[in-house]
């Protein structure tokens, strides 16, 4: 296995684990339904999201954003049944079944796309780095 694969590989297990620590963060008495996801941004780290959040009954992806139409095809049928597609992730926040969103862009785009997450009352998950 070489390094690219290996590091790609780690980094979407450990999402795994601290999206399911996310789940675990509800209060007791809470709502049991899964928690609404929309992804920004589909490519190899997005998509990867969207495949281990399937298999994951906490969550549920209902909304995926990507300039690209061909990863934007892909997330959403990866995603599943009722997953609603945006090529600008402003619709996606617009969309009031997002209860919380995922931001999986280029760096230099996590601070606009979280703060107007944050702006539209919705949760945000978002790797380092923050600010670019």
């Amino acid at each position: 296995m070489d390094r690219r694969t290996f590091v790609k590989n780690s980094t979407l297990a450990a999402t795994g684990l601290t999206l399911g620590q996310m789940a675990m963060a509800r209060p007791f008495g809470g709502n049991d339904e899964p928690l609404r996801l929309g992804v920004i941004g589909t490519g190899d780290r997005g998509g990867g999201i969207i495949r281990l959040l399937r298999n994951m009954p906490q969550f549920d992806t209902v909304a995926c954003s990507d300039i690209l139409p061909y990863r934007l095809e892909a997330a959403t049928s990866a995603a599943g049944e009722g997953c609603r597609a945006y090529p600008d992730y402003r619709r996606l926040l617009d969309d009031p079944r997002v209860e919380a969103v995922v931001v999986a862009t280029p760096l230099s785009m996590h601070y606009e796309m979280a703060s107007a997450a944050l702006a539209a009352g919705k949760h945000v998950y978002c790797e380092k780095t923050m600010t670019y």
